[in-house]
């Protein structure tokens, strides 16, 4: 696949759009996008015509008619998406076998669509991880809402059960899904050696994905055992996934560590839950700067540990009496510490904050069992409902500051 050498437009009925010659697809776009603004918006004419002739480095050529909508110019590579298409349409075996050569000729002369698209817009947010088995009995197949929080579950798992000694590895499947519809399913062979290097990178999952992706960018052109159009199609997917991977929040290395090494601290402090003020010397017990990630570390420190149960779509950790206090007197005192810099981040006080967690404290007070190694009886509501409210609203607190700030 290599760049088109000129685009022609031979003819269209934009009355702005000349006959002319571009140096790319792109160029072109920009010129039919500036012709089709100027055509007047209560126009009754829904569609114009663009005739056009590619010409390739190789020499080849290929001619053909574009009927374009208002919206059709909306979208970035809207020219390629026409091209793909008409290479699709000439394939299809009702055609002659001259047009099915064409169709295929056109297709290897063309970038893949999704690139194209993606290398204009902003690449879309993820909408899950999925991990869906692995050799390593502490990781459990679960869903996650973001790649860091799938990352901070595998390390904690990880830590807990490294890989076998020697080189060996520890089989771990996912799937990657973006609001696009776009996926990706692969598997990552966690050897000791990956951990080491994983939190340099972002995490042992991102780590993967970012040596896949730019396997696929610079090696899959070559690779014979595909065929031409997945060599390209492949190629293009690495550059793409390289850009989703660039788009999502990298796993911070020291608040997971930090989480899992505090909250083993503070089990000298888990006989009883802590009255809601009290303070702590243990350093880093904090949900700042971003709550919802802390969280995310919190639970995983107790996912990888426990079973898992479903409660309103969300997988969570079934733990016991012991391990919620140990939680809620985690979050206790991060929110004590928290006080002060919200307030200077803020512009305001959070007494409203304080009082509904020293309520959520009291429901946990009043619901636990007396045997500590029993299972929480409110699970769902501590994991699903007040932890997750406490760090929702500290989180919009700062979004809000933030955005009345204005950028810095």
């Amino acid at each position: 696949m290599t760049p088109a050498t000129t685009v022609e437009i031979t003819a269209s009925d934009l009355p702005a759009l000349a006959a002319q010659t571009f140096a790319s697809l792109g160029d072109a776009e920009r010129a039919i996008a500036a012709a089709w603004a100027q055509v007047p918006e209560r126009e009754p004419r829904t569609e114009h015509f663009v005739r056009y002739q590619l010409t390739w480095p190789d020499g080849w050529r290929f001619a053909g008619m574009v009927e374009l909508r208002r919206s059709d110019i909306a979208r970035p590579g809207f020219l390629v998406v026409h091209l793909h298409h008409a290479a699709r349409t000439l394939s299809r075996p009702t055609r002659s076998a001259s047009l099915q050569a064409t169709g295929a000729a056109l297709r290897a002369h063309l970038p893949a669509e999704h690139a194209v698209r993606n290398s204009v817009a902003s690449p879309p947010p993820l909408a899950r991880v999925e991990i869906t088995w692995s050799e390593n009995a502490r990781v459990r197949p679960r869903t996650y809402r973001s790649l860091a929080a799938a990352d901070r579950a595998l390390a904690a798992a990880f830590a807990h059960a490294p890989p076998p000694e020697g080189g060996g590895y520890d089989k771990t499947a996912f799937v990657v899904v973006w609001t696009d519809g776009a996926a990706h399913e692969g598997r990552a062979d966690v050897r000791r050696v990956d951990l080491g290097t994983a939190p340099g990178n972002g995490g042992i999952l991102r780590q993967h994905l970012q040596q896949v992706a730019t396997w696929l960018r610079d090696q899959a052109a070559t690779w014979t055992a595909w065929s031409p159009e997945e060599r390209l199609a492949r190629a293009a997917w690495g550059a793409d996934l390289l850009r989703r991977l660039e788009a999502e929040p990298p796993l911070a290395a020291a608040p997971a560590r930090s989480v899992h090494r505090n909250a083993d601290e503070l089990q000298v402090t888990d006989a009883a839950l802590l009255a809601v003020g009290t303070t702590t010397a243990i350093p880093g017990v904090s949900l700042l700067p971003d709550p919802l990630a802390t969280l995310a570390a919190l639970e995983a420190h107790f996912a990888t540990a426990r079973p898992l149960a479903t409660a309103a779509g969300h997988r969570i950790p079934v733990t016991t009496n012991r391990d919620v206090t140990l939680a809620a007197n985690w979050l206790s005192l991060a929110l004590a510490h928290d006080l002060a810099p919200l307030r200077d981040l803020t512009g305001r006080p959070q007494g409203a904050l304080w009082d509904r967690w020293a309520r959520a404290v009291e429901h946990i007070r009043h619901h636990q069992g007396a045997d500590a190694d029993a299972a929480y009886p409110d699970n769902p509501g501590f994991w699903g409902q007040q932890a997750p409210h406490l760090a929702r609203t500290i989180a919009r607190a700062l979004t809000r500051a933030h955005d009345a700030r204005g950028p810095s």
